[in-house]
């Protein structure tokens, strides 16, 4: 009698410990994932419009009586050019001289920008970005994605770090 009690006592024990295992996670939100979290998965590639533009139909910004520009400064990778987007949506490329203290101007272009994508209107590339958390590192992917439904590699991707240019002669 003490062993049919004692297993009915551990028997729903047994189960309530297993019912946990038996839920899936359901799939975050990319909108709400971090950048890191974003390019840890090869994606599929998703316009979602630009977001300073109330009148486009794609435009999925919650906030879009805002200027939408969350890379809009200078940066600089590995190599000797800096990038600047400026507040008016310019993509401008320099060559950086540490030693003249310089910024030799080279090209620049227009783009419209939204959460994951920033796209070039010269041409209509796709870059794919992010921004870490802390403000400091811009991420994007190298390859350049054309169109919806392409794939975003997790192992494309490059950054550069937000660049202070003061001080420095712009050419």
């Amino acid at each position: 009698m003490k062993k049919l009690f004692l297993l009915l006592l551990v028997l729903p024990l047994a189960f309530m410990a297993c019912s946990s295992d038996d839920k899936e996670k359901e799939p975050k939100n990319e909108d709400d994932m971090t950048i890191e979290e974003y390019m840890s998965e090869t994606r599929k590639f998703k316009w979602t419009g630009d977001w300073n533009d109330p009148t486009d139909p794609l435009n999925t910004n919650p906030n879009k009586d805002k200027v939408y520009n969350p890379i809009k400064g200078y940066w600089k990778g590995e190599t000797a050019i800096v990038f600047y987007y400026s507040e008016d949506f310019e993509f401008i490329r320099y060559r950086y001289d540490k030693a003249e203290m310089t910024l030799t101007f080279i090209d620049k272009v227009s783009y419209i920008i939204n959460n994951r994508t920033y796209r070039y209107l010269s041409n209509s590339d796709n870059f794919p970005y992010g921004i870490s958390t802390d403000d400091k590192t811009l991420y994007y992917h190298e390859s350049r994605v054309a169109t919806e439904g392409d794939e975003i590699s997790k192992k494309d991707w490059d950054k550069m770090n937000r660049f202070d240019a003061s001080g420095l002669k712009i050419k």
